[in-house]
């Protein structure tokens, strides 16, 4: 075990000589804030898609029109940001001195495109809830609709936010109207007919799944894909025009298209709920950072080398060391380091935690930022105070 004046390595050394095993939690200051990163939100997820959805319905009309990530943004900042209640987050995204210079790349970074994935989740989400609707009442004008609003934010939403789901349903709602409806009034051989619906049967039986399945193909080709399958038959057994193309329609859309109605159906409802889930992780996220940026801007205030005394009220001694705040950017090289650290104001709170040791140290930085000053305490029952002078300024990660 070092001495009093034993330096450990890492990016928060300190000497082992304060922790100790098998002690109680004593807390000085109560139980501290947690840190945005840990908690960021209040409410159950639940709680907040209930909240999403209302705000999703509210503002159909707008995410429907969005066509462009530009569009997304102004959106986001007009209207859904206030909505949601970060108004105060997204002007801090766009404030350029969230922190001090050198020290802000990794937070800017990380809440640079936060607004346009959310706005590009609620805008999804929207569209899979309008997709499943319309599979409801398997309407062609519902289809339509959908299918002209899908393509109109294709290039924003759907390819550049890899929305795969949405993606295949497009495909499928396309390939729906590949064939139309069977003549009425028309008749046809019955013998043909059965021999055409085996003959379709036994080549292609698998209606859902990988190629060749009806779906696959839909997905892959369309209706031109489609159309030709369906005709693949008359290279065998020539026929007329017209009973050709009452044949084909008559097996699309007895057999085939109640399929691809039923598989828009099962990707509406995936789709839905993953926009969802990612729109509410986006949105709680987001409620975090203001708290992230306080506690960013705070850990860049303490950052540097110290020189530590710790004075026991117990016994009257004093312990010296020195303790390195690495920058907030800087990787955790697994080294001791505080297990919470919270700046709120002048007020630095740190916890150690070490096989059950635990201490506080409650603590005020003075003198511009030059000085820290306050007291700590421990399980084992040792309290007292502590004095830090910082020696070296904060190295570059």
């Amino acid at each position: 075990m070092p001495d009093n004046d034993g330096i450990m390595s890492g990016n928060y050394r300190r000497t082992p000589l304060l922790f100790l095993t098998g002690w109680m939690v004593i807390s000085l200051v109560g139980t501290p804030p947690r840190l945005a990163a840990q908690s960021p939100t209040t409410g159950s997820p639940l709680q907040d898609g209930a909240e999403l959805a209302r705000v999703r319905e509210a503002h159909a009309t707008e995410l429907a029109a969005v066509t462009t990530e530009g569009e997304a943004a102004a959106l986001f900042s007009s209207r859904l940001a206030a909505a949601l209640g970060i108004k105060e987050t997204a002007a801090l995204i766009n404030n350029p001195t969230l922190l001090a210079q050198g020290q802000d790349k990794t937070l800017r970074a990380r809440l640079a495109d936060a607004p346009m994935r959310l706005t590009a989740d609620l805008a999804a989400w929207h569209l899979a809830a309008a997709l499943k609707q319309a599979a409801d009442t398997d309407d062609d004008a519902a289809w339509a609709k959908w299918k002209d609003e899908a393509v109109r934010q294709r290039s924003w939403l759907l390819d550049r936010h890899e929305r795969h789901l949405l993606r295949r349903a497009l495909a499928l709602v396309t390939a729906l109207d590949a064939l139309p409806s069977p003549p009425s009034g028309l008749t046809i051989d019955p013998a043909v007919a059965a021999a055409y619906a085996t003959y379709l049967d036994r080549t292609y039986p698998h209606l859902r799944g990988p190629e060749p399945s009806w779906t696959a193909l839909a997905e892959r080709d369309g209706a031109d894909g489609l159309r030709h399958r369906l005709m693949e038959f008359w290279e065998r057994a020539p026929q007329s025009a017209a009973d050709k193309a009452m044949l084909a329609a008559s097996y699309y859309r007895t057999r085939i298209r109640p399929v691809l109605a039923a598989e828009v159906t099962a990707l509406a409802i995936r789709a839905e709920a993953e926009a969802e889930q990612r729109a509410t992780a986006e949105w709680r996220a987001l409620r975090g950072w203001k708290d992230q940026v306080r506690e960013a801007r705070g850990l860049v205030r303490l950052c540097g080398t110290w020189a530590w005394t710790m004075h026991n009220h117990q016994n009257h001694q004093e312990q010296k060391f020195v303790l390195t705040f690495a920058p907030p950017d800087a990787p955790d090289s697994g080294t001791p380091r505080p297990s919470r650290i919270v700046v709120l104001g002048d007020t630095v709170y740190l916890r150690w935690e070490f096989s059950g040791a635990i201490q506080e140290d409650s603590l005020l930085l003075s003198g511009e930022d030059r000085r820290l000053e306050g007291t700590f305490v421990n399980s084992a029952g040792p309290f007292g105070s502590i004095t830090g002078k910082r020696i070296a300024p904060c190295a570059k990660p």
